[in-house]
């Protein structure tokens, strides 16, 4: 009995030691497995701060890239380089823009930098080697352990022309073949006899968006003519100047055409654009008389060489083409409420249109249906030719080049 108790006493110890060891093990077991999630953890967390960075600096280039392509479309003509000039335009040559602010996205502060180079120069006759521009836009982490936190993106972008009336291909005349008379919708109203229509092609009114049965000419005399309505249907104004060109593009054009007229005596202008900014300017010359919303037009404008645009912007309603004056090229009508009523010993030779409808066409007026080239002449001091430096119906324009885009590491 005594053995049989020493034999379970010693059994009892070594159960004990094992129970040890193996909760021994299983500790060891956990902080290993604790160890390896941990780091696991840490890992994937470093990935993720990685991939926010990456994403956030990405980010950051990207904007920087689309505010330097805005800007060089507004100031590259003359405020970076001599774009005409070699030695100032040589390829390579680079010029900075303004300094960009930082952006901050989260808590990362990240500094923004953008550089042009010139790839090619501005051919001064405008026939070849069109002006290629890279613009490169870097970022880089703002804090002094963050700088090897950076990208950098470029993408190129090329000065084209542009038609600036009726949509014709750059580097073609730009040109408006329209009937004597456009009108956007209708015509109606009391239309004067005594007006006078030749037809160009055969047609003397056109509508954009309205159909021929609204066009009731009254006693209008078409001369022969036709009347028709464009299809598919189009705003006055894209048929005629189209989708691409804005009224601030026309005005800016008018500006720096006037500028040019102001500057020499002899320069024939060929953009007059009327409203409540430049109303003042053209009563002191004499052409425009009375008061902004009811005046009349009495200066000659344009010649058959160098037909003009004169555009009446909505402020202005629809003055009236009295005074025995003549114009040769659009007469634009931006008010859809207003009448032609008036309109007094007047001879346009080109197309009259008029937004929305066309109401009281009255008066000794005459409308000689031509088709107009805009684009160059051969006047001394008009440009030369419809692809000329001097062309007032010129329109700047910047694009990026398809397949430039990309992105590096510097």
């Amino acid at each position: 009995m005594y053995r049989q108790r020493i034999r379970t006493m010693a059994h009892a110890r070594q159960g004990g030691v094992a129970i040890l060891a193996i909760t021994v093990i299983l500790l060891i077991v956990t902080t290993i497995a604790t160890l390896m999630v941990a780091r696991v953890g840490l890992f994937e967390q470093k990935v993720v701060g990685t991939d926010v960075r990456s994403k956030e600096v990405y980010s950051v280039a990207i904007g920087g890239l689309e505010e330097g392509v805005n800007w060089i479309e507004d100031n590259a003509i003359g405020d970076i380089w001599d774009l005409t000039d070699a030695d100032a335009c040589g390829a390579g040559a680079t010029a900075d823009a303004p300094a960009l602010e930082d952006t901050v996205l989260n808590t990362n502060a990240y500094e923004r930098d953008v550089t042009y180079v010139a790839i090619t120069c501005l051919d001064p006759d405008y026939d070849e080697a069109p002006l290629i521009i890279q613009v490169i836009s870097e970022a880089k982490g703002a804090e002094g352990g963050d700088s090897h936190v950076s990208k950098t993106v470029y993408v190129e972008v090329m000065r084209g022309r542009q038609a600036g009336i009726g949509g014709s291909a750059p580097g073609g005349p730009m040109a408006l073949n329209g009937p004597p008379i456009m009108t956007e919708n209708c015509m109606s109203g009391n239309v004067s006899a005594s007006a006078e229509v030749q037809p160009n092609g055969g047609i003397a009114i056109g509508t954009t968006s309205g159909t021929v049965g609204c066009l009731d000419h009254d006693k209008l005399d078409l001369g022969g003519g036709t009347k028709v309505a464009l299809n598919p249907s189009s705003s006055l104004w894209n048929a005629i100047f189209g989708p691409h060109v804005t009224k601030a593009d026309l005005k800016q054009l008018y500006m720096a055409d006037r500028a040019k007229a102001d500057a020499d005596e002899g320069y024939q202008r060929r953009i007059i654009y009327v409203d409540s900014s430049t109303f003042d300017y053209h009563k002191s010359e004499g052409c425009a008389n009375g008061q902004l919303s009811n005046f009349s037009w009495h200066c000659n404008e344009g010649s058959e060489d160098l037909p003009v645009v004169l555009f009446f912007e909505s402020a202005t309603d629809c003055p009236s083409i009295n005074g025995g004056n003549t114009v040769y090229g659009l007469v634009y009508f931006e008010k859809t409420e207003c009448d032609n009523n008036g309109m007094g010993n007047g001879t346009v030779y080109g197309t009259v249109a008029k937004a929305g409808d066309m109401t009281k066409l009255t008066g000794s007026f005459t409308i000689i249906g031509e088709s107009l080239e805009f684009g160059g002449g051969g006047d001394e001091g008009q440009g030369s030719g419809p692809t000329g430096p001097d062309d007032p119906f010129e329109i700047i324009r910047f694009a990026e080049i398809p397949g430039s885009w990309a992105d590096f590491q510097p």
